[in-house]
């Protein structure tokens, strides 16, 4: 919970670091899609494409809020 704590203390300082964390986020999330639109592959191919999505919702959340946040200063 540190560890988060401070990624999003570090990430509301850097503006292009939010910024990378919301196009990383958005790109884990498109090749997450793309891999289980496809659907065919074993089952650990389909959950690690939907904890990459997960991964990519998050990273696109931590980098909005962190431009949001930097923005009222």
């Amino acid at each position: 919970m540190i560890m988060l704590g401070n990624l999003y203390r570090r990430v509301c300082a850097q503006r292009r670091l939010a910024l990378a964390f919301v196009l990383g986020g958005t790109l884990l999330f498109v090749l997450a899609s793309a891999l289980l639109q496809q659907g065919s592959g074993p089952g650990w191919v389909l959950l690690l494409s939907v904890a990459m999505m997960l991964a990519g919702l998050a990273g696109q959340i931590l980098g909005l809020v962190a431009l949001m946040r930097s923005g009222k200063r």
